[in-house]
């Protein structure tokens, strides 16, 4: 929170306080003196845990291979014990890898049907995900075991080779491929687009309950996740176009008929998702300082227009009403979902078929 607006807010609240009390109360110089007394006591004790606290960051290298539709990834999470207790143990969530049962399957293609498509086009595709390797860089190197489990597969346990205190830090390094499936949804691909949401292991939640295991239900959003830093650099081919929820983007082209995008975030994001086509075009606007970014396909060049300028209108909004958006960058990016929308860190996705919609229907849209 910006300190000046803290202070003034606090200053307001006081003199309000002081009309409406019958009570004798100290008067604005002291309470201000008090504040700092109290600032100045605080400053002797850096190790509390209001101080304590460090955001999570991923740093991912990654090699995208769309001809066989397959990533192979180097990731890097640091994190920092601030749950008051000794951790013997980290899981992980891996979406990726999760196992379908038969009743999974049956309920994933009786939900399509009310969308009127199919999920998998060319039949079931689970895709793959494999773990290379996992191990400890700091505080020393050493290789770490894991295991998988829960009934979906999705939560990866990683032992410690000796309890992680409060307050300490560790850093870990997971090598992984991943095959992604020939799917419709917010983790999948379809002709030259692929969405990828929640695509690399990400650390799971810790809390006074314990570390949080809950299935992944198909058919609805149960994301759990630490807001983090994020840092990706991520090989691509030069004609594909990256769409991501990162608001510092470089890109730089390589001799090899490829380019290295290059991401951060510059506020901490509940997750890094991208969307990556052949045939996208972009367009692009500020709104009070925030670049907004509408990826489309070239026959649908008004309806990108038209939603970044929806975005802005919502962003105005929202800044006047509720705050200012926190990042540099907004993007909205359509993707073969199968339903309206998927709404992600720093980006939207939106289902192809809302920008094939008949025209006027925007007007129905920009006045409901």
């Amino acid at each position: 929170m910006n300190f000046m607006r803290f202070w003034s807010n606090a200053e307001k609240t006081f003199v309000k306080r002081q009309k409406e009390s019958v009570l004798r109360v100290p008067s604005m110089k002291k309470f201000k003196f008090l504040i700092c007394i109290w600032l100045f006591v605080l400053s002797f004790f850096p190790s509390a845990k209001v101080f304590a606290f460090e955001d999570i960051r991923y740093d991912i290298s990654a090699q995208f291979n769309p001809e066989e539709k397959s990533i192979r990834a180097h990731e890097t999470v640091t994190f920092k014990n601030n749950s008051g207790q000794s951790l013997g143990e980290i899981y992980f969530r891996v979406y990726p890898n999760h196992k379908y049962s038969g009743e999974e399957k049956k309920e994933l293609y009786e939900y399509a049907t009310y969308f009127k498509v199919n999920p998998y086009p060319n039949g079931f595709d689970p895709g793959a995900f494999q773990i290379k390797a996992i191990q400890m860089t700091q505080p020393r190197p050493e290789a770490l075991s894991y295991a998988f489990e829960g009934d979906d597969q999705t939560l990866m346990r990683v032992a410690l080779p000796q309890p992680l205190g409060n307050g300490e830090s560790i850093t870990m390094e997971i090598e992984f491929s991943l095959k992604i499936p020939h799917r419709i949804g917010r983790y999948g691909w379809h002709k030259n687009t692929f969405a990828l949401n929640r695509w690399y292991p990400l650390l799971g939640v810790f809390d006074k309950t314990g570390w949080h295991k809950d299935p992944d239900y198909l058919l609805h959003m149960p994301y759990m996740s630490e807001a983090a830093f994020y840092r990706l650099k991520l090989n691509v081919p030069e004609d594909f176009i990256v769409a991501l929820g990162c608001d510092e983007v470089n890109e730089e082209r390589m001799s090899d008929g490829r380019k290295l995008i290059s991401a951060s975030s510059s506020q901490p994001l509940r997750e890094l998702t991208l969307a990556l086509s052949k045939d996208y075009h972009v367009y692009e606007l500020q709104e009070n300082g925030i670049k907004i970014q509408s990826f489309y396909f070239q026959k649908d060049k008004e309806y990108g227009r038209k939603a970044a300028e929806f975005a802005a209108d919502l962003i105005r909004f929202y800044s006047k009403h509720f705050g200012s958006y926190p990042y540099k960058q907004f993007s909205i990016a359509p993707v073969y979902l199968g339903y309206g929308g998927s709404q992600n860190a720093g980006i939207i996705f939106i289902d192809l078929r809302a920008y094939e919609m008949p025209k006027f229907l925007i007007i129905a849209v920009y006045f409901s």
